[in-house]
């Protein structure tokens, strides 16, 4: 629990997941954008301001309102598709991204939240 760690959770076998109180979840319509929102948040740029707001000594030092002040816009502005690549090659190798799959996935979330 020491170092921050986004992965994608979906039913196995049509069979629902169960999350414990450690676990902090979003939601998503479509698999890509969950896909996606999971790489952005797995990026060294997300980790460093993550991990310089949490007291890492404490027993769950990654709390909502740490991870509520994430802005997956300004992520998302910043975050060109080359490190996203990288990222996948890590967390989701068998992934199948391409810079036109992330800029429409990326616009379309910054147009969402944009107009809540």
């Amino acid at each position: 629990y020491k170092e921050p760690l986004f992965c994608l959770v979906g039913p196995i076998d049509n069979k629902p997941v169960m999350l414990d109180d450690t676990c902090y979840f979003l939601s998503f319509d479509d698999h890509e954008t969950a896909l996606i929102v999971m790489l952005v948040l797995n990026s060294g740029m997300v980790n460093q301001f993550i991990k310089s707001l949490a007291f890492i000594n404490a027993k769950r030092p990654y709390t909502k309102e740490i991870l509520m002040r994430v802005d997956i816009v300004k992520c998302l502005e910043l975050i060109r598709y080359p490190e996203i690549r990288e990222i996948a090659q890590i967390y989701a190798p068998n992934a199948k991204i391409d810079e036109g799959m992330y800029g429409k996935i990326s616009q379309a979330i910054r147009s969402e939240i944009k107009n809540d």
